[in-house]
């Protein structure tokens, strides 16, 4: 007898499942489930076509379908169309093809939502205009005229187009984070996705935009996506992917094949999605319950990455999610399981698991302390099994169990029951059925693979890297390929680093003043190498680590060249990579933040209770002395300005006038305030150390005086230049930071 649960209701009793579902033809079935994390998973929902984001939709519908997509669903992204409608004709816009549909169903989205990501793929032409081949751009990027299929592909068109794209979506408030440049059009060819990256990279940064993850090739099949891979054949080509993907609108090839072609080119470190998963699909029930066995088959080979196609259609669109023939939205059961399969397994990782013969497909799946095993069973009979864990131990929690077949409701029926055993989970898969049984375990067998992270940047910060072992800092030219060290004191454009974030928990390095050569890899060989941001790839791209010291962190290219990974300073100041066996106090980097505004006290070195003050408010030539030293007081606080090259301008606090030693330079010339000008040399001092937290201020244009603060001190008492003598305590300033 089979008991139909219409609102989920549960059974604790573990006699009354195995009598819900019948008597099993197969006893004690092993389900053995791995203990090692692989792809961390993620999910989107595809908004591509709009054929049924319908007027029939009152508002309220349309945010209930938002609300079901992506807050009810624990997803990453959604798919949403380039419409070539846009821009048939180059230079020439046609607004209403983003504001008809498609940005009112973003907003809608990012309404239910704030945290979804928009993944945009080119739709193909002939959405927007009749008798046209198949393609996937306006026909002056593509070359073809009229309805022939003679293309004649134009690489920077098409990256001009797509950057007028990216900007239109910035002006609406959308930031694309995944961008599509094939769509099963097989005519953008890797030199073309090498190109266009390397354009939209450069040209983004110069209009601060960010620049999306590139995703490709998003081919017909399989097999076409392992051969459109196979002329990835240059690093440029490599560096120019961030996420391989392939549809399956055909079955040729299998998802198992894809997965080792994209990791034998690309490495092992980028994700594998499928963009398209088709298959999955059909207009019963009973066969969307089955072939969800191409999802399992798709995340056991390896693919990190899944979005069906289509998220809304109609009754007789097998593809859907969410159902609107007319109006009045609802979801059907594919949509139930790819709820229960997000909100379990979202931001998890997928594990090994070996299947039985008497079952067809499995998968599993660990997230925080909950384990997921997925089983289809498409006998006639039940299958008892006994889902075996390696190295993870179940609690006295009861199991979750949810199946799906012709005889249950959509939503599932969903039963809770406690088990004997806390490595060897016995539970029952009804026959015909997709069954998920949700297993809570130990906290402290729980995984964390962001644990080995020791430091996330921050993206709109500057930071110093400093090795403290040597005292030395990392530094770039912007213009040179070598970069080079110099003391932790040296501040300045050269020694201001960013961090860039590439996704999936990796950065790139790079001189935040830019230049023509900013960013920080390697070239394969012993010495660091500095070039344009249109590197990109598994040569430049960073993760970080615990250092072998407190507060230091190992900067490693986690698909580098296996002998130049980790980076180092040596002694003699060189900057290299090695392997990852290099653990030691040269491989160490503190990291720190660029304090922009920093304010100082300067306080003399042979009369500390005196500190340089600048009197009440400001003018030209308003007098500079010392006084009494005292934090507090607004006229003793200097901004610290960085002029580059370790010169500085001191800006009194809440005022717009800095310390200026005049024209020129001689003893006893006075010191005075002056309206701040960056141009005004009198107003440049370069630190120069004296030790012990002490530094001498020489004019940048009269390098042989220095602020001199005269003998002793007292209240009043002038400060003005002198000639420089590194002895002459009168020229030590201890700067206190405040």
């Amino acid at each position: 007898m089979i008991i139909k649960f219409m609102e989920q209701k549960r059974v604790i009793i573990a006699t009354l499942i195995s009598l819900s579902i019948g008597s099993a033809a197969y006893s004690d079935v092993s389900i053995q489930v791995g203990s090692t994390p692989n792809q961390t998973m993620r999910y989107g929902m595809d908004y591509e076509r709009l054929w049924y984001w319908t007027n029939t939709l009152s508002a309220d519908e349309k945010d209930l379908v938002a609300q079901w997509s992506v807050a009810d669903n624990d997803i990453d992204f959604i798919r949403v169309a380039i419409n070539s409608g846009y821009e048939l004709t180059e230079g020439e816009y046609n607004l209403s093809a983003y504001t008809n549909k498609i940005i009112p169903m973003m907003q809608d989205m990012q309404d239910a939502n704030p945290d979804i990501k928009f993944f945009a793929s080119p739709r193909p032409l002939d959405e927007a205009m009749d008798d046209v081949a198949w393609q996937p751009y306006p026909q002056w990027i593509t070359g073809s005229t009229g309805s022939d299929s003679d293309f004649s592909f134009d690489w920077e068109k098409c990256a001009e187009y797509l950057v007028r794209y990216i900007e239109l979506m910035d002006s609406y408030g959308f930031e694309i984070s995944y961008l599509d440049l094939t769509n099963e059009w097989n005519y953008v060819t890797p030199t073309h996705v090498r190109d266009i990256a390397e354009y939209l990279e450069a040209d983004l940064a110069a209009k601060s935009l960010t620049m999306p993850q590139i995703i490709a090739p998003s081919t017909w099949s399989y097999a076409q996506g392992s051969s459109w891979l196979d002329d990835v054949n240059t690093t440029r080509r490599r560096d120019a992917i961030d996420i391989a993907a392939s549809h399956n609108t055909n079955s040729s090839g299998s998802a198992q094949g894809f997965v080792e072609t994209a990791q034998e080119i690309l490495g092992t470190t980028k994700e594998i999605w499928n963009t398209e998963l088709h298959d999955w699909k059909s207009t019963s029930g009973y066969d969307e319950v089955l072939t969800f066995s191409y999802v399992m088959e798709a995340v056991n080979a390896g693919i990190s990455g899944i979005s069906g196609w289509l998220a809304i259609g109609t009754t007789n669109q097998g593809h859907s999610y969410i159902l609107n023939p007319s109006g009045t939205p609802s979801r059907n059961v594919k949509y139930f399981i790819f709820n229960k399969l997000t909100n379990t397994s979202h931001r998890g990782q997928a594990l090994d698991i070996d299947t039985p013969d008497e079952l067809s497909h499995t998968m599993a799946f660990i997230k925080d302390n909950l384990i997921t095993v997925w089983a289809i069973n498409p006998n006639d009979e039940p299958v008892d099994v006994l889902i075996n864990l390696t190295d993870y131990t179940a609690t006295n929690q009861p199991v979750t169990m949810t199946y799906w077949n012709t005889e249950s409701d959509i939503e599932g029926v969903v039963s809770d029951y406690v088990t004997t055993s806390a490595t060897s989970i016995s539970g029952t898969v009804p026959a015909g059925s997709l069954s998920l049984f949700e297993i809570t375990i130990d906290d402290e067998d729980v995984v964390n693979d962001e644990s080995a992270q020791s430091f996330t940047p921050d993206p709109e910060k500057t930071y110093y890297l400093d090795v403290p072992e040597h005292n030395l800092r990392l530094a770039a030219t912007g213009e040179s390929e070598d970069p080079y060290t110099t003391s932790t004191d040296v501040t300045g454009d050269d020694v201001e680093w960013q961090f860039i974030d590439k996704g999936n928990g990796y950065w790139h390095i790079q001189r935040a003043a830019g230049g023509t050569a900013p960013r920080l890899r390697t070239d394969g060989t012993l010495y660091a190498d500095m070039q344009p941001t249109s590197n990109s790839g598994t040569y430049t791209y960073y993760e970080f680590t615990e250092g072998a010291s407190d507060d230091t962190h190992f900067l490693t290219l986690p698909d580098g060249p296996e002998d130049y990974q980790r980076l180092q300073i040596t002694n003699a100041g060189e900057v290299r990579f090695l392997t990852t066996a290099a653990v030691g106090s040269w491989e160490s980097w503190e990291i720190s933040e660029v304090n922009e505004d920093t304010v100082v006290q300067l306080i003399k070195r042979n009369a500390d209770s005196y500190a340089i003050d600048g009197n009440y408010g400001g003018a030209n030539e308003q007098d500079v002395y010392l006084w009494t030293e005292n934090e507090n007081n607004a006229n003793q606080q200097w901004l610290e300005l960085d002029r580059g090259d370790n010169y500085y301008s001191y800006q009194k606090a809440d005022t717009d006038y800095c310390l200026d030693g005049g024209n020129g330079g001689s003893d006893r010339q006075n010191v005075y305030l002056w309206e701040c000008d960056e141009d005004n040399q009198n107003q440049h001092w370069l630190k120069v150390d004296q030790g012990n937290g002490y530094y001498s201020l020489v004019k940048r244009n009269a390098s042989g005086y220095a602020i001199d603060g005269n003998n002793s001190g007292e209240d009043g008492q002038s400060i003005y230049l002198w000639s420089v003598d590194e002895d002459n305590m009168n020229q030590h300033w201890l700067f206190n930071e405040l």
